[in-house]
C-alpha cells in the first residue's frame, strides 16, 4: 500500500472518531447510520481491502 493511502486512510479514520467524539455516537453507530455498515471503521482500520474513493467521500460527505 502506498504512502498516500495509508495517509488518507488514516486521516479519515481520525476524522471519523473526531466527528463521533465531538456527536457521542460510538463508531459502530456511524458505521451503521452513515455507511449502512456497522464495522465500517473497523474494517477501515484493519485495512484488509482498499476502499474505493466514492466510499472514501461518502464517508467524508458523512462528517461534514
Amino acid at each position: 500500500m502506498s504512502n498516500a493511502k495509508k495517509n488518507i486512510r488514516q486521516i479519515t479514520i481520525d476524522t471519523i472518531e473526531s466527528f463521533c467524539k465531538r456527536k457521542g455516537i460510538s463508531i459502530r453507530e456511524f458505521g451503521a447510520v452513515h455507511m449502512g455498515d456497522p464495522f465500517f471503521v473497523y474494517r477501515l482500520k484493519k485495512a484488509t481491502t482498499d476502499p474505493r474513493l466514492s466510499t472514501i467521500q461518502k464517508a467524508w460527505d458523512a462528517v461534514s
